[in-house]
C-alpha cells in the first residue's frame, strides 16, 4: 500500500511535527550600565508560525538561477514561518530554456522544402495541359515513381517505365540519349528540332529544383563571365570598411593578385590559402603580430573552403561552432545568425568569394561554355578517370581488383550492396558509403610499395585528387556554389528555343522565369498564415507578412507576390519583431547602432570616462568647454580619433604643454566614433556640419537604411519621400552613396531612455544626454562634474534609476496580465526563471491573504568551467608576450614562464609572473619553489575586504609575509612602502603586467567620500536583467512592497564566515538554503541601515569606523580581519545600537541560522515539461540496413510500409497520457501512450483528437478502447508507486524523486572531498563524518528509495566498498547521490562491485497499471509544493 499523506509529512518532518525555531530578542542597556533584558535570542521547541492567513510583516527570500528557483518564508525578525507543519522554504527545478537558435536552422530547411515544392506545383500547372495533350498519366506516373509495382496503391502498373513507353522512344532510349540531365538540357538549348514537351518538362523542372544560390543577386552574371572578379572586388571593399570601423588598418589590396591566386590551375588549397594570405594587409596597430597573422589565416582559409576559425576575424561568438569550413551551408548560416552585426558584410563577402572560387573551379572543364556543357565535360572526365584508375590497379596491383571494383550484389535486386560490409574501394564510394577524401586515401594506401608511385600517370592522379579534380561526382556541395543566373540562363535559352514549337512555352516565359528568379525576401517571411504556430495568446510567432488592402483571399505567385503582399509593411513588422528592448526601459525599442544619437551617446560615455594629465601633475577627466571642442574638431571630422589627436589638441589649444591621455577602450584611442556624423556631413551633403534642421531626415534615413536590406525597398522610400517624387532635399546621386552604404545593428538603448526621460535639476529639467554633454547639473560645488552613464544613473542626487524604476512599474502594471511568458524581456532562460519566481511569491501571498512586505532577490551566476580553461590559457598567453620584453634583464623569469603551463597558473604563480618574480611591497625576489609557504608569503588583498569584495587578481599582491605590514587608519598601504615600490609598480604597468586599476590601487593615498559611496554600492548594488527585470514585474504586481536585491556575494561571504557549507552534489536544498540567506541579509540592512540603499553616503562615517577597527585588530593579532565586507562583518559582530539601545548579538544569531540550515524539512518541486519542436529524427533508413532496419516503426508517409520503404528510426513524444480499455474478455486494461509532438499540436486545436488517436493504439492490441483516464502526464511528472515517489521521464524511464536531508557535518564531508578533488591534494581532512557512515546514511533512506538501492543492490556496495580507499569510497557515495537525487539515469558503480549502468529504473507502466495490487498516483504539485493533489490511477 502506498504512504497516506500524514505519513509523508512524518517523512519531510520526522520525529515531531514540530521543529526547532529561532526568535529574534534584543537586549537594551539602561542608564546606569546594566544590561536589562528586553528579549534575547533563545532556541526552543516551538510550533513554527502558521504562514496561513498570516497577520503581521513577513519577507520572501528567492535565489534565482537559469535551472533553479530557490525561495524562503520569514517573519520580521527572520524566522522561519510554516504550513502545513512544515517550514516555508524549498527548491524549484527546471530545465534551462534553450534559445531559438537550435529549431532555426531545421525550420529554415523546412521553409526551403515546402517553397521548392511549391514552385515545381506552379510549373506542373503552367504546363499540365500542353503535356497531357501528349500522355494523360504523365504527371500521374510521376507521382507513383517511388511506389514499387507490388504496391496497391500504384495504379499506373501496367506502364513499364515512369517516364517513356512508346513504341518508338523508351526509357532505354531515354538514358542512351541523355546520360545525365545536363545531356538534356544543352540538347534543349542546341537542336533545331521540336523537341517532346515531356523532355521540355524534364529539363525545367531540374532547373526549377536546383536553381542555385542568391549570393550575387542583381549582377548581371553568364557562363563567359562569372568569374571570381567582382565578388574579390566587394570583398576588399568590405574588409576596408570593416577594418576601418574596428580600428585598423587595411593597406592597399592587390585584387587581381587575388583573383589570379583563386584561379590558378593545379593549387592545393592550401597553398593558395598561403599564397593568399600575402595578399592581405591587415594589421590592427596594437603590437600583436600573432592575432594579426591568425586573422589573416582566416580570412585566406575560409576564401577557398578550408577551414577557419571566425573567432580569430570577428572575436567571440554566441556559439562553440566557429570554426568551420563555407563550404558546410547548414554551418555557415547557423555561425551568419549569431555573426556581430558590424561583420555580417564581410562575412557574406567571404561567402561570396568561396562561392565564386568553386564556380569558377566547376566552369574549368570547358571554359566560356554553359553549365550543362561544362557538367558533360566532367561527365566524360569522369569517365576517363575510371579508366586510367582500373588501368593502374591491374598494373601494379591486380590482386585487388576484384575487390575494389566489385563486390557482393543486393539479395533479389540488381546492384551491389552498400550494407554489406566487405564492400570496398571504388564501389564503396560509388555508392556513396566514403567520403572523397577517404577514397583518395584508400586509393593511395593501395599503391604503397609499388611501382606506380613512379608512374606519370599516379602522381597526376594523386595531384588531380589533390584538386578534388579526379572522379569527383556530378552532384556534389560543390554544385551550391552555381549562382542562380547561370541556370536562368540555360532555361531562357531552352524556352526561346522551344517556344518556336510550344506556344505556352513563349506566352509563359515571364511567369516561368520567375519560378527561378523569385525569392521571398527574408522580412517578408511566410507568405501564409495558414497553419502558423500561435503563442499562447493566439498571436502568430513566425508569420507576419502584410497583405495590401482587398488582396486577402488571392492566392500568392512569384508573379503577383508584389501586387499582393506590402513589402514595406511586413519589413517594418518584420524588424519590429527583430530589434531589441531596451536595456534599462521595457517596451521602449533601441536605436539603430549607427544613429547619430546612439554614436554620440557611445562617443561621450567613453570620452567622459577618460583621464588626462598636464606634466605628469594629478589625473583629470576632461570638463564639459574641453569635450564640446573635441566634439567639433576632432569627432565630426576624423573617423578615427587616437589618444596622440586629443594631446595635440590639448596643446594647440593651450590647455597643456605635454599632456598624457589615457583610459579609452582601445589602448591608442577611442574606439567610439562619428562615422555616421562623417559620411552625411562629407559624403552626402558636402559640409563640414550637419544642420540642425536636417538631424531628423537623417535619423530616419539611418533607421530605414539599417531596416531595409533590400536596397530597392531603401532606394524607393528615400525617392518617395526625400526625392524627386517627395520634399527633393535629395538629389539621385545622394540616394545611390547612401544605398551604396549599409548601415548594421541595434545598440543597446532607446531615444525615450537617452533624451526622453528627464528629471528635475538645479538648472531645469536634463536628460541623460544632457548630463553627458554638460556635466552635473546640481550642486556649486560638483557643477559641471563630468560623468558616464552609470554614474549618472547611480547618483541619488540626480535620481534616473527613480525615474527608470518609475517607467518599468508602470509598463508592467499596465501590460498586466496580458504579458505571456514569451512576451517578457530577456532571454529564454531569464524568462523561465522570472516566471517561476513570480509564481512563488503569488502562491505565498495566496497562503497569507497579503503580499509580502520585503522580497529579497539573488541572482545566482552559472559558472562557465569551459570559459574558465579558455580564460586561464589567454591569461598564459598575454603574460609570456609581456615578460618576452624583459629576456634580457630578466632570463631567469623569462625561463621559467616558458617552463610553465596554462594548467600550471593558479593563483600565487600567476601573481608571482605578473610581479616579475618580487615581492609587490618590497621588491624582493620570491623563491617559486616555495611558493606555496603560507609562513614566508602571503596574497593581500590591496584594497581591503572591509571596503569591497574583490577577489580579481587587479586587487590581489604576492608578497613577503613580513612585508604585509599596514599602517594606517584606512587600511590602506603605507606611504612608506608607495615611495619605495611607485616606480617598480609604473614598469610593471608600461610592461601591460598589471592594469590601471591595479595601479591606481597600489597608489591609493586615501579614500574619499565619493569612494567610500561607491564601495558601499558596490557590496550592495546587483546590477544582473534578471534582477532589474524580476524588481519591475513583482514592483508593479506587488505595489507597496520593498523589492530588494542581494548581491551572492553577500551570501557567499555570509557562508564563509560563518562556516556555512554549501554541496549542490548532496542535494537541492542549498537553493533554499540560498535564499533564506539572502532574507536574513536582507533583513539585517533593512534593520540597522534602512537607507543603506537609497543613501549610502549617510554611512560612509560607520564604514570609516568599521574599517579603523579592523585596522586596529590587524596590528594587534596580524591577521587580515574584515575578510567579508563591512555588511557581513556587521552582521557576525556585536554591537549596540547608541540611539535605541538595541543589542545585536552576531554570534548568536549564526547559531540560529545555522540550526535552521540543518533542518531536515524542504520542498522540492520539478517544473513538469512539454517537449515541443521536430517530429522525428530527421535520418531516413533502409529497410535493409543492418543496425536500423528492423527497429524502424515511423512511416514517411502513413501509404508507404516501413519494411519496403524505410522510414525514420523514431518519432519525438511531446508527454504521456492513460487510457482505459478492454480486452476480448471484458477484462480492463490501462496503457501508458506517448503522444507525439506531431499530434500534440493537433489535440490542442481539434476537439476529439486525443481520443481518435488512443482508439487506434487500442486497435492495434485487439482493445476495445474505453475512455481517457488521464489526459496529459508531462515528462518531469511526479508519480508515487506504493508508497515511493518517481519523476517520469520516459515512457519507460523514471528517477528517484526524493532527496536526502544531510547533517551539516555530512555536508562539509562531501564538500571537502569535492573540493580536493577539483582543487588537488592539498585539501586535507578536517571532518569527521568517513565515507562509511555516509554511506549508512543512504542506506537509512531506503524506505523512500527501495526500488533504486535493490536496483544498485545496495547491500553489495556497502560490503564491497570496504575494500576501497577513501578517495574510491567518497566516489561511490556521490555517484549513488547522483542517482538518488535525480541528476543522472544511470552511474557506473563498477569501482564497488556494481554494474557500469547502475540505476536505470526502466518501470513497465502498462503492467504497474493493471497490477490490483499496486497503488499508483499521479501527484499535481503547486509552484511551492505546498499544495498536492494525489490522483490514484489504474487498477
Amino acid at each position: 500500500m502506498g504512504l497516506s499523506a500524514s505519513q509523508i509529512a512524518t517523512y519531510v518532518a520526522p520525529a515531531s511535527r514540530h521543529f526547532w525555531q529561532s526568535r529574534i530578542l534584543t537586549r537594551s542597556v539602561d542608564p546606569t550600565g546594566n544590561r536589562r533584558q528586553r528579549h534575547c535570542t533563545i532556541t526552543e521547541r516551538v510550533v513554527g508560525v502558521n504562514l496561513r492567513n498570516f497577520k503581521g510583516d513577513y519577507s520572501v527570500g528567492l535565489d534565482m538561477g537559469t535551472g533553479s528557483v530557490g525561495w524562503s518564508v520569514t517573519d520580521e525578525d527572520g524566522n522561519l514561518l510554516h504550513f502545513k507543519k512544515q517550514p516555508t522554504w524549498g527548491s524549484r527545478l527546471f530545465d534551462s530554456a534553450q534559445t531559438a537558435a537550435e529549431a532555426r536552422t531545421p525550420r529554415g530547411q523546412r521553409r526551403r522544402y515546402v517553397r521548392r515544392r511549391w514552385r515545381l506545383d506552379l510549373l506542373q500547372s503552367l504546363l499540365q495541359e500542353e503535356i497531357e495533350r501528349v500522355d494523360p498519366d504523365f504527371f500521374l506516373r510521376l507521382r507513383q515513381s517511388r511506389l514499387v509495382n507490388t504496391d496497391p496503391n500504384k495504379t499506373t502498373s501496367d506502364y513499364r517505365w515512369p517516364l517513356f513507353n512508346g513504341s518508338d522512344f523508351t526509357e532505354v532510349d531515354y538514358y542512351n540519349k541523355f546520360p545525365t540531365i545536363y545531356h538534356l538540357r544543352k540538347w534543349l538549348m542546341e537542336t533545331d528540332e521540336q523537341a517532346d514537351i515531356r523532355l521540355v518538362y524534364l529539363a525545367l523542372h531540374n532547373i526549377v529544383k536546383h536553381r542555385g544560390n542568391f549570393l550575387r543577386e542583381g549582377q548581371k552574371l553568364s557562363s563567359e563571365n562569372a568569374n571570381p572578379d567582382d565578388a574579390v572586388s566587394e570583398f576588399c571593399t568590405a574588409l576596408k570598411e570593416w577594418c576601418e570601423g574596428q580600428e585598423g588598418d587595411c593597406g592597399a589590396l592587390k585584387e587581381a593578385d587575388i583573383v589570379a591566386v583563386l584561379t590558378a590551375r593545379g593549387m592545393r588549397p592550401s597553398d593558395r590559402a598561403a599564397d593568399l594570405l600575402e595578399l592581405l594587409p591587415v594589421s590592427f596597430g596594437d603590437g600583436d603580430k600573432q592575432a594579426d597573422k591568425k586573422l589573416k589565416k582566416a580570412l585566406a582559409s575560409a576564401m577557398v573552403g578550408l577551414k577557419a576559425e571566425f573567432k580569430d576575424i570577428f572575436g567571440d561568438f554566441a556559439t562553440e561552432g566557429t570554426k568551420i569550413s563555407l563550404s558546410k551551408d547548414e554551418e555557415s548560416e547557423a555561425l551568419l545568425e549569431v555573426c556581430p552585426d558590424e561583420g555580417k558584410v564581410l562575412f557574406e563577402s567571404l561567402q561570396r568569394v568561396y562561392s565564386a572560387y568553386v564556380l569558377q573551379g566547376l566552369l574549368s572543364y570547358a571554359p566560356g561554355e554553359s553549365i550543362s556543357a561544362n557538367m558533360i565535360a566532367k561527365y566524360d572526365q569522369y569517365a576517363k578517370d575510371l579508366r586510367m584508375l582500373k588501368l593502374l590497379v591491374r598494373e601494379y596491383a591486380p590482386a585487388s581488383y576484384g575487390d575494389f571494383f566489385r563486390g557482393p550484389l543486393c539479395p533479389n535486386k540488381g546492384g551491389y550492396d552498400k550494407f554489406d560490409a566487405s564492400v570496398k574501394g571504388y564501389t564503396r564510394y560509388n555508392l556513396g558509403v566514403t567520403s572523397y577524401d577517404d577514397f583518395a586515401k584508400e586509393v593511395k594506401k593501395l599503391f604503397v610499395g609499388t611501382g606506380a608511385e613512379d608512374d606519370e600517370r599516379y602522381e597526376s592522379m594523386m595531384d588531380a585528387f589533390d584538386d578534388q579534380r579526379f572522379l569527383r561526382r556530378l552532384k556534389t556541395s560543390d554544385n551550391g556554389s552555381i549562382c542562380y543566373q547561370l541556370h536562368l540562363e540555360e532555361m531562357e535559352a531552352i524556352l526561346d528555343n522551344q517556344g518556336r514549337f510550344y506556344p505556352t512555352l513563349a506566352n509563359e516565359k515571364d511567369k516561368l522565369l520567375s519560378l527561378v528568379t523569385f525569392r521571398i525576401p527574408y522580412y517578408v517571411g511566410p507568405l501564409t498564415q495558414r497553419n502558423a504556430r500561435e503563442d499562447a495568446h493566439g498571436k502568430l510567432r513566425f508569420a507576419w507578412s502584410e497583405r495590401k488592402p482587398g488582396t486577402e483571399g488571392v492566392t500568392i505567385t512569384p508573379w503577383n507576390w508584389e501586387d499582393v503582399i506590402d513589402k514595406g509593411a511586413s519589413a517594418e513588422k518584420f524588424i519590429t519583431r527583430m530589434t531589441g528592448i531596451c536595456t534599462y526601459l521595457q517596451g521602449e525599442d533601441v536605436l539603430p547602432k549607427s544613429s547619430l544619437l546612439y554614436e554620440e551617446f557611445c562617443v561621450l560615455n567613453e570620452l567622459n570616462g577618460m583621464r588626462w594629465t598636464s606634466d605628469g601633475d594629478e589625473e583629470r577627466r576632461f570638463d564639459a568647454e574641453q569635450r564640446e571642442g573635441m566634439m567639433r574638431d576632432l569627432f565630426r571630422k576624423t573617423r578615427t580619433v587616437s589618444n596622440k589627436r586629443i594631446e595635440d589638441w590639448l596643446v594647440q589649444n593651450g590647455y597643456a604643454h605635454s599632456p598624457k591621455v589615457s583610459g579609452g577602450q582601445n589602448e591608442t584611442g577611442l574606439e567610439s566614433k562619428l562615422g555616421s556624423y562623417i559620411f552625411f556631413a562629407k559624403d552626402i551633403f558636402g559640409t563640414d556640419e550637419i544642420a540642425k534642421v536636417d538631424y531628423p531626415m537623417v535619423e530616419e534615413i539611418i533607421l530605414w537604411n539599417t531596416l531595409f536590406e533590400d536596397r530597392s525597398i531603401l532606394k524607393e522610400k528615400l525617392r518617395e519621400k526625400y526625392g524627386d517624387a517627395g520634399e527633393g532635399r535629395l538629389s539621385a546621386e545622394q540616394i545611390r552613396k547612401i544605398c551604396k552604404k549599409r548601415f548594421t545593428g541595434w545598440g543597446r538603448l532607446s531615444k525615450k531612455f537617452l533624451t526622453g526621460l528627464k528629471v528635475d535639476t538645479q538648472l531645469g529639467e536634463k536628460s541623460i544626454m544632457d548630463v553627458l554633454r554638460e556635466g552635473d547639473p546640481d550642486a556649486d560645488i560638483r557643477r559641471g562634474r563630468t560623468m558616464v552613464l552609470m554614474e549618472v544613473i547611480r547618483d541619488d542626487n540626480l535620481g534616473f534609476q527613480k525615474k527608470i524604476d518609475s517607467f518599468n512599474r508602470a509598463y508592467f502594471a499596465e501590460a498586466g496580465s496580458a504579458l505571456g511568458v514569451n512576451d517578457l524581456p530577456g532571454s529564454p532562460a531569464i524568462r523561465r526563471s522570472l516566471n517561476q519566481a513570480i509564481r512563488i511569491v503569488d502562491e505565498i501571498a495566496h497562503i497569507a491573504g497579503h503580499a509580502p512586505t520585503n522580497v529579497f532577490i539573488e541572482v545566482t551566476r552559472d559558472d562557465d568551467m569551459g570559459k574558465k580553461g579558455h580564460r586561464t590559457a589567454r591569461r598564459y598567453d598575454q603574460l609570456k608576450e609581456a615578460l618576452a620584453a624583459f629576456k634580457k634583464d630578466d632570463p631567469q623569469i623569462w625561463k621559467e614562464i616558458q617552463a610553465a603551463s596554462p594548467t600550471d597558473l593558479d593563483e600565487r604563480l600567476t601573481l608571482y609572473f605578473m610581479q616579475r618574480g618580487k615581492c609587490m611591497y618590497s621588491g624582493k625576489p620570491i623563491d617559486i619553489n616555495q611558493l606555496s609557504n603560507a609562513g614566508l608569503y602571503e596574497v593581500d588583498h590591496i584594497i581591503p575586504r572591509s571596503y569591497i569584495k574583490d577577489d580579481s587578481f587587479e586587487n590581489k599582491a604576492l608578497v613577503l609575509r613580513e612585508f604585509n605590514q599596514r599602517k594606517t587608519d584606512s587600511m590602506l598601504l603605507d606611504d612608506g612602502v608607495r615611495r619605495n615600490m611607485a616606480g617598480y609598480w609604473r614598469s610593471l604597468h608600461d610592461a601591460k603586467l598589471i592594469g590601471d586599476k591595479k595601479f591606481n590601487n597600489l597608489m591609493r593615498t586615501h579614500v574619499g567620500e565619493n569612494a567610500m559611496r561607491g564601495f558601499i554600492a558596490r557590496q550592495l548594488v546587483e546590477t544582473s536583467q534578471m534582477v532589474k527585470l524580476a524588481q519591475s514585474l513583482l514592483s508593479a504586481k506587488y505595489p507597496d512592497t520593498k523589492i530588494t536585491p542581494v548581491k551572492a556575494s553577500m551570501s557567499h561571504d555570509l557562508r564563509e564566515a560563518a562556516g556555512f557549507v554549501k554541496c549542490r552534489e548532496a542535494n537541492d536544498f542549498h537553493h533554499a538554503h540560498d535564499a533564506f540567506l539572502a532574507c536574513r541579509v536582507g533583513l539585517f540592512i533593512r534593520k540597522w541601515y534602512p537607507d543603506m540603499y537609497d543613501k549610502p553616503i549617510l554611512y560612509t562615517r560607520a564604514m570609516r569606523k568599521y574599517v579603523r577597527e579592523q585596522a586596529e585588530e590587524f596590528r594587534k593579532t596580524r591577521r587580515a580581519p574584515g575578510s567579508s565586507g563591512f555588511v557581513v562583518g556587521r552582521f557576525m559582530s556585536s554591537f549596540v545600537d547608541a540611539d535605541t539601545g538595541e543589542l545585536w548579538e552576531g554570534a548568536e544569531e549564526v547559531e540560529g541560522i545555522r540550526r535552521v540550515l540543518n533542518y531536515r524539512q524542504c520542498h522540492v518541486t520539478r517544473m513538469p515539461m512539454e517537449d515541443s519542436g521536430a517530429f522525428w529524427d530527421a535520418t531516413i533508413y533502409s529497410p535493409r540496413d543492418p543496425k536500423m532496419g528492423g527497429k524502424l516503426s515511423l512511416r514517411l508517409k502513413s501509404d508507404l510500409p516501413v519494411e519496403v520503404y524505410g522510414g525514420y528510426s523514431r518519432q519525438q513524444f511531446a508527454y504521456f497520457f492513460i487510457y482505459e480499455a478492454r480486452d476480448k474478455k471484458g477484462r480492463p486494461a490501462f496503457r501508458f501512450s506517448q503522444v507525439p509532438v506531431w499530434l500534440a499540436s493537433r489535440i490542442a486545436s481539434e476537439e476529439g483528437a486525443l481520443e481518435k488517436y488512443a482508439r487506434e493504439q487500442a486497435t492495434s492490441e485487439q482493445l476495445e478502447f474505453v475512455r481517457i483516464q488521464r489526459s496529459k502526464i508531462l515528462k518531469k511528472q511526479l508519480i508515487e508507486i506504493d508508497g515511493e515517489r518517481f519523476v517520469v521521464t520516459g515512457k519507460k524511464e523514471m528517477r528517484n524523486a526524493v532527496q536526502i536531508a544531510f547533517s551539516g557535518d555530512e555536508i562539509s564531508c562531501l564538500r571537502e572531498f569535492i573540493s580536493k578533488k577539483e582543487e588537488g591534494p592539498h585539501y586535507g581532512n578536517s571532518v569527521s563524518v568517513s565515507p562509511d557512515e555516509l554511506l549508512r546514511s543512504i542506506k537509512s533512506h531506503k524506505r523512500f528509495a527501495n526500488r533504486l538501492l535493490n536496483q544498485i543492490k545496495i547491500d553489495d556496495i556497502q560490503s564491497n566498498n570496504l575494500s576501497l580507499d577513501e578517495d574510491g569510497k567518497m566516489e561511490i557515495v556521490l555517484r549513488i547521490l547522483a542517482l538518488i537525487n535525480g541528476s543522472a539515469n544511470m552511474v557506473d558503480l563498477s569501482l564497488a562491485g556494481g554494474s557500469k549502468y547502475s540505476g536505470c529504473l526502466h518501470p513497465n507502466y502498462n503492467k504497474l497499471l493493471n497490477d490490483p495490487n499496486t497503488d499508483f498516483f499521479i501527484v499535481d504539485q503547486s509552484v511551492t509544493g505546498m499544495f498536492e493533489r494525489r490522483t490514484r490511477v489504474g487498477l
